[in-house]
């Protein structure tokens, strides 16, 4: 029988090791990104994130692509790697396509699944209790990522929290003024969930989208006129 090579491989090695550690720190680096560790502006420094992470420079670069892909990063003339800065008109897109993820989930929501919910709101709460605003901010959006994860797909909840990361880097620049009264809307919307009202915990939460929408673009557009 006549040898058939597989489609796509020539023979050539691969280094797969090496493509897999640049993703295990582009992973990393987004969950900062998620946490508000890194918030926007921030520089990062190839030589100093090759010695954290024990690994090349090559495999940082590699890292820095996969998060300049997501939009997470940017690189800039005379300023290096930075954190992006979200922009006002982005956030008509972003939130659109949360809408769609979070009313999907909610499609999905019994009064028996409700744990991950209200384990995140408990510990919102509490960290809310202590003056956190950043830990605050993290737990609402594990919140909403619980909501998507309702669902069942892995896909849909991987691409959530790829959308989340870049919300935050909005977001992390009004978090202590917001966090408390969001946290009131989540309590809403889970009483109605445990009630299987979920027809009035759409409605809820597409009040709080919108709203939330409008706070941040007015929040970063007045920052973008204060920077100019």
């Amino acid at each position: 029988m006549a040898r058939r090579d597989t489609p796509g491989l020539t023979g050539v090695p691969i280094d797969l090791g090496r493509s897999l550690t640049a993703e295990r720190v582009a992973a990393h680096l987004l969950e900062l990104i998620s946490r508000g560790e890194l918030p926007s502006g921030t520089s990062l420094r190839e030589t100093e994130l090759a010695t954290t992470f024990d690994v090349s420079r090559n495999t940082v670069r590699e890292a820095f692509r996969v998060l300049e892909r997501d939009r997470l990063i940017v690189h800039q003339a005379h300023r290096g790697v930075t954190v992006r800065t979200l922009r006002p008109d982005e956030l008509d897109d972003l939130y659109r396509f949360r809408t769609l993820l979070e009313m999907e989930g909610l499609r999905f929501a019994t009064p028996d699944h409700l744990g991950p919910l209200e384990a995140a709101l408990s510990a919102a709460e509490r960290v809310a209790g202590k003056g956190d605003a950043r830990a605050t901010l993290s737990e609402d959006l594990r919140f909403h990522q619980a909501i998507v994860d309702l669902a069942g797909s892995p896909r849909m909840s991987v691409t959530f929290q790829g959308l989340l990361a870049e919300l935050r880097l909005g977001l992390s620049s009004m978090e202590a003024q917001a966090s408390g009264r969001w946290l009131d809307e989540n309590r809403r919307i889970l009483a109605m969930l445990g009630e299987d009202d979920r027809a009035g915990a759409r409605r809820a939460l597409r009040t709080y989208l919108a709203e939330s929408q409008r706070e941040l673009h007015a929040h970063l557009t007045a920052s973008d006129g204060a920077a100019s």
